[in-house]
């Protein structure tokens, strides 16, 4: 056991130590005195040597000296390697429409006929068409011309006039295909009414004949739209039993015409309706 005594100025302490070991004892007394005689020291230090050397000086780093922060980076997993950049992507060029596999229209157009009636004549041709994958189709419609008038090559007041209407029926194949275009091959047949009226005689009359005519030729069609296109054809139409007009003067018949080979135009915009 060790009694303290320690007296500063009018202060007076008293610590009493108490261990079965005397260098316990004795190692509590000197810090005690240590911490007595100058409290700022603590234990930064051993308590029964002072150090000598002076404390180390501390450099304030310039902030130009600090080292640039780390740029950030994307973080990747473990064991996976980071995506690697997409390339570039080309342009998607726009498709071609896709064909229908049947289709059901109408079409409507002019049409010119050069060597039927001797002269050309204009008309015009209505119907409606139906094909499959736009390769076959069949057509059917109503076709008719303005009134002819035929008149006798060496007496030009007689003739005749005839006015003509019929209706048309024929089949196509288009196989040839170059963008929106397609061309191809036509054959069918008509059957054709007329009424011709003489004129320049007092026995002028009228009459009337019908008859059938086989047709072929080719077929143009431009694809404007989807349901809208344009389509030609050429063909060439021979009479199966033509009929011939003639003129009465006096008691003489004069011939004016026969109906013969002819070749027809025909022009239409059709529409998609199916």
């Amino acid at each position: 056991m060790l009694s303290l005594g320690i007296r500063s100025g009018s202060l007076d302490s008293e610590r009493k130590l108490k261990d079965a070991s005397c260098d316990v004892v004795t190692a509590a007394a000197v810090v005690m005195l240590v911490l007595a005689i100058d409290p700022a020291r603590g234990l930064g230090s051993s308590p029964l040597a002072t150090s000598t050397e002076p404390e180390p000086e501390r450099h304030e780093t310039a902030p130009s000296d600090l080292p640039p922060p780390p740029t950030p980076t994307e973080p990747t997993l473990a064991g996976k390697p980071a995506r690697p950049t997409p390339a570039s992507v080309p342009p998607r060029l726009p498709r071609a429409p896709k064909r229908r596999r049947f289709t059901l229209g109408v079409g409507i157009g002019p049409n010119v006929d050069f060597g039927t009636f001797g002269r050309p004549a204009m008309g015009a041709r209505a119907g409606v068409y139906a094909s499959y994958v736009e390769k076959l189709r069949v057509d059917v419609g109503l076709i008719t011309w303005m009134p002819v008038q035929i008149t006798l090559e060496d007496r030009p007041a007689y003739g005749v006039r005839v006015s003509t209407a019929g209706a048309v029926a024929r089949g196509c194949f288009l196989p040839i295909s170059w963008g929106p275009t397609q061309l191809g091959a036509c054959a069918g047949i008509a059957f054709m009414a007329a009424h011709a009226t003489g004129f320049g005689t007092r026995e002028s009359r009228s009459d009337d004949a019908r008859w059938f005519a086989a047709g072929a030729g080719l077929i143009g069609r431009e694809r404007l739209s989807r349901n809208i296109h344009l389509t030609g054809t050429i063909d060439a139409t021979l009479p199966l039993d033509g009929p011939q007009y003639g003129v009465q003067i006096g008691d003489a018949a004069h011939k004016i015409h026969r109906v013969s080979f002819g070749l027809r135009v025909t022009l239409a915009v059709e529409v998609a309706v199916f």
